[in-house]
C-alpha cells in the first residue's frame, strides 16, 4: 500500500509541472524520405524508424488525415505500432488532422508505451502540415480536446507537440489548466479544450500571397510585353497586304487601260473604211 501510495504521490508531484517551462523540448528532426504511397497515401520515414501516414479521408471536407504506423522505443520501453481496431482503449492510435484553417489533435492512445508521447505527436503533426502547405493551406489555428486523468501529462505532450511545429497556447488558458489538471482536483479526469495559434503559419501565408500577387503581376507584364514585341510583325503584315492589294489594283487598271485601247484602235480603223 506504501509503494502504491508514494507512486501516486511521485505522478502527482510530476504532473505538477504543467507547462513547457523547465522542460527542454525534444529535437524534431527532418524526415529523410518522403515517399508517395498506395491510394495517394505519403509516407514520413524518420531514421529512427518513425514512420507516418498522411492521406485524405473525409471526402466531404477533403480534411488531410495524418496516422502514426510505428515507432521503435528510442530506450528500452514498448514499441508503438498502430492499431485502431480497438475501442480506444485497447487500440493504440496518434491520429492529427488538418483543413485550411486548423490543426486538431484528434486521438491519441499509446497503450503501455511511454516515453515517446510529445514526438509521435508532433511528427504526426509535423507531415499533416507539411501536406498541407503542398496545397497552399496554411492553418493558423490549432485545437486538442483533453479527457485524461492525467491531465498535466496530456498538456505536456499535446502543448510540445504544438511548440515544435511553431504554435502557441491562446493566452488565458495556462492558469486553468495548472490548476485543474493536475490529478486529485477533478473526480472524472481533466476535460478542456485547448486552443492555440500559430504566427508562423501566419506569415507562411502571407508570404504565399505576396509571390502569388507577384507572380501575376509578372505573367502580366510578359504578356504586354510579348505584345509589344508581336506588333511590329503585325504592322509588317499589313503593309504586305497592303502593298500586295495595291499591285493587284494597278494590274486591274493596266488591264481596263490596254482593253479600253484595243476597242478604240478597232473603233478607228473601221471608221476610216
Amino acid at each position: 500500500m506504501d509503494v502504491i501510495k508514494k507512486e501516486n504521490e511521485d505522478v502527482i508531484k510530476k504532473e505538477k509541472e504543467c507547462g513547457v517551462a523547465g522542460h527542454k523540448l525534444p529535437i524534431l528532426t527532418i524526415p529523410n524520405c518522403i515517399c508517395p504511397g498506395n491510394g495517394g497515401t505519403v509516407i514520413y520515414n524518420w531514421e529512427d524508424g518513425r514512420v507516418v501516414h498522411v492521406k485524405d479521408e473525409d471526402t466531404h471536407s477533403g480534411d488531410l488525415t495524418g496516422h502514426l504506423i510505428k515507432y521503435p522505443h528510442p530506450t528500452k520501453g514498448a514499441d508503438f505500432e498502430e492499431d485502431t481496431l480497438g475501442n480506444g482503449q485497447v487500440g493504440r492510435e496518434v491520429t492529427v488532422r488538418a483543413s485550411k484553417e486548423k490543426v486538431t489533435i484528434f486521438m491519441v492512445y499509446l497503450g503501455k508505451t511511454s516515453g515517446i508521447c510529445t514526438l509521435s505527436v508532433a511528427s504526426v503533426m509535423y507531415a499533416v502540415i507539411d501536406q498541407a502547405r503542398a496545397r497552399a493551406w496554411f492553418p493558423e489555428k490549432g485545437e486538442a480536446y483533453i479527457d485524461s486523468v492525467h491531465g498535466c501529462a496530456a498538456f505536456n505532450c499535446y502543448n510540445r507537440a504544438f511548440a515544435l511545429n511553431g504554435f502557441e497556447l491562446v493566452p488565458d488558458q495556462l492558469d486553468y489548466i495548472k490548476k485543474n489538471a493536475i490529478p486529485g482536483n477533478t473526480l472524472y479526469g481533466f476535460r478542456y479544450n485547448m486552443k492555440y495559434e500559430s504566427q508562423k503559419q501566419t506569415r507562411l501565408a502571407n508570404l504565399y500571397e505576396t509571390k502569388k500577387k507577384e507572380s501575376a503581376k509578372r505573367e502580366l507584364l510578359n504578356a504586354q510585353v510579348q505584345k509589344v514585341r508581336e506588333k511590329p510583325n503585325i504592322m509588317v503584315e499589313n503593309c504586305i497586304k497592303s502593298l500586295k492589294f495595291s499591285r493587284v489594283a494597278v494590274e486591274q487598271a493596266e488591264d481596263r487601260t490596254l482593253k479600253a485601247l484595243t476597242k478604240y484602235k478597232q473603233y478607228s480603223r473601221k471608221k476610216n473604211t
